[in-house]
């Protein structure tokens, strides 16, 4: 399951985002499945832009409290962030 962070390259992840996460999880829990997550800011082409690391660290902060509540249906995360693979 991909989540596109275009939108928040330059400012905090919102409620709304955070609350789509839960529901995407919440609705993976309700169904039996299991999810490989994955977490970006761009799509391509390869040279469009991604967030500043400083942006990067926040918006995992924020997503921690989140992941865990939804650790049971994760899987793993992909590693990323970075680079329109998540790499």
């Amino acid at each position: 399951m991909d989540w596109f962070l275009s939108e928040f390259r330059d400012r905090p992840l919102s409620s709304a985002m955070l609350d789509r996460i839960r529901a995407d999880l919440a609705a993976a829990r309700d169904t039996g499945l299991k999810v490989i997550g994955r977490f970006l800011y761009n799509s391509g082409p390869e040279d469009a832009p991604d967030a500043p690391l400083a942006r990067v660290l926040a918006h995992l902060d924020q997503l921690r409290p989140v992941l865990r509540e939804n650790s049971d249906v994760l899987t793993l995360l992909e590693a990323g962030f970075v680079g329109n693979w998540g790499e």
